[in-house]
């Protein structure tokens, strides 16, 4: 398995389009993160532009199972000690496990690999972890650094939402 990263000018912009009733909201439902079939529209339809012949060669790798891709998450990179801290979404079957202040948990959308892998429960997350993006995402503590502290890990944000009018008001 590897993991490709994108690395993006800070403040890129990119819009992850959602599932929507209608044809009239869906330019206006976006995601938080890259959907896998979003990326394989998207690596399809370049190849078809700059390579019409090479279509077939890689739906055939994708279909055999050579070639497998997942959704596009994020990463916080430390440049100082070269750490990254992987993000992956929050899963579904931690909300059965939810005990109380379900607020807080239903507000966390991603959470680190380390997270995911020590399998800590809702429950355990204040002993372990501290929250990023003003409580939507959610890292080990020992994924950050040392001198961190639970109200500057708050600020740190790893994508913003913004709603733009459909119409513009005209002056």
């Amino acid at each position: 398995m590897q993991a490709v990263l994108l690395r993006c000018k800070p403040r890129s912009r990119f819009h992850f389009g959602l599932i929507a009733p209608d044809e009239n909201t869906s330019l206006n439902t976006a995601g938080a993160w890259l959907p896998s079939d979003t990326l394989f529209s998207a690596i399809i339809n370049v190849l078809a532009e700059i390579n019409p012949e090479g279509v077939a060669g890689i739906l055939q790798d994708f279909e055999q199972g050579k070639v497998l891709i997942s959704s596009g998450f994020y990463v916080l990179e430390y440049i100082e000690d070269e750490r990254k801290v992987y993000f992956l979404p929050k899963p579904a079957h931690y909300g059965t496990a939810v005990s109380h202040d379900f607020k807080t948990y239903s507000r966390v959308k991603l959470i680190s690999k380390t997270v995911w892998e020590a399998g800590w429960l809702p429950d355990e997350w204040p002993e372990h972890c501290l929250w990023l993006q003003n409580g939507e995402v959610l890292a080990a503590k020992s994924d950050l650094p040392e001198a961190m502290t639970a109200e500057k890990a708050r600020t740190i944000r790893l994508y913003e939402m913004e709603d733009y009018p459909r119409v513009k008001v005209h002056t």
